[in-house]
């Protein structure tokens, strides 16, 4: 494979990512109202889509990138921090 046809694939690549979020962000607001016509608050929707895009990252990761899940001994205090601010935030009921 020469370079112009690495770049011609990766182009494709980038204009298949640009599309397909159009195309998902378009179709959200479609979607977000025949939830909540369905009696979903947005709250639940805003947290649905927080766990959806975590579990989805996650598993991209674990499958793609595993050494980037690694914490660092460094890290911990940071991680913690984060893990126990955020998931307080997220799950608290003052949110609600």
């Amino acid at each position: 494979m020469n370079l112009g046809q690495f770049k011609f694939i990766f182009l494709r690549r980038g204009y298949l990512y640009v599309v397909s979020a159009a195309v998902l962000w378009g179709g959200g607001g479609s979607f977000s109202k025949f939830l909540f016509n369905g009696g979903i608050t947005p709250y639940q929707l805003v947290q649905l889509r927080i766990s959806i895009a975590a579990g989805t990252l996650f598993l991209w990761l674990l499958t793609r990138r595993p050494k980037l899940l690694i914490i660092e001994s460094k890290m911990d205090g940071s991680v913690l921090c984060g893990l126990v601010c955020r998931g307080g935030l997220e799950y608290s009921p003052t949110a609600l």
